[in-house]
């Protein structure tokens, strides 16, 4: 395992050519982000169990630009989200399934205890409904832009 805890970043939308806008377009694409990323955080914080301590306050998703870096830096938040034993469980989140499942074998764990907690999907459910509001507030931004 890399680092404790579950990091994303989201890196799927082509804002390449963002640039070559109006600085109004721009800076509404910004303020996509920025909302998006707030209304990650908040609903991963509401559905993080809390009986587990720290896990809610370990939550960030922080728009660095044209970017979502999204972290619950809990070490066990992976262990949370995934469950353990035999109930694991990989959320399906669409057309991101099989990477999903590829991020979350880093947390497979080694057979030596037989602990088994059931999956608590907090942090991937709302990064991917979100990132398809994402998707949506951004074309409605531009299409207003090529309204005016």
């Amino acid at each position: 395992m890399s680092a404790p805890g579950l990091t994303i970043k989201f890196t799927g939308l082509d804002l390449s050519k963002l640039r070559q806008y109006a600085q109004d377009v721009q800076d509404g694409v910004n303020d996509d982000m920025n909302a998006t990323a707030i209304d990650i955080e908040a609903e991963q914080k509401a559905l993080a169990p809390v009986d587990l301590g720290n896990l809610r306050a370990n939550i960030a998703a922080v728009n660095d630009g044209l970017h979502i870096t999204n972290r619950s830096g809990a070490e066990y938040s992976a262990y949370v989200a995934f469950g353990t034993g035999t109930f694991v469980d990989i959320p399906n989140v669409g057309e991101n399934t099989a990477e999903l499942t590829e991020y979350a074998m880093q947390f497979k764990g080694a057979g030596i205890r037989q602990v088994n907690l059931p999956a608590r999907d907090f942090f991937f459910g709302p990064l991917y409904r979100n990132w398809v509001e994402l998707q949506k507030r951004i074309a409605k931004t531009m299409q207003d832009s090529a309204a005016k």
